[in-house]
């Protein structure tokens, strides 16, 4: 019974990993960017990368730009 129930509980999870695959296949075809959408542009990055190279900290700079410490500011 236990060895019925297992195999159950693997062919769910095949299905599961199966449908996230296809789900993600799609935005990838279209070329689509996942995640989260930036907070900053293009120059908005490139001016925060010069501020930082010249020498202000990365904390001055998360907060002129109002992004965390962990965000995409100096990234």
């Amino acid at each position: 019974m236990l060895t019925m129930l297992a195999a159950m509980a693997e062919i769910e999870r095949d299905l599961l990993v199966e449908r996230t695959h296809s789900g993600l296949a799609q935005p990838k075809a279209e070329v689509q960017t996942l995640g989260r959408p930036a907070l900053t542009t293009d120059e908005q990055r490139a001016a925060i990368i010069v501020q930082f190279k010249v020498g202000k900290s990365i904390s001055a700079l998360s907060r002129d730009h109002d992004d965390s410490r962990a965000g995409e500011c100096v990234s």
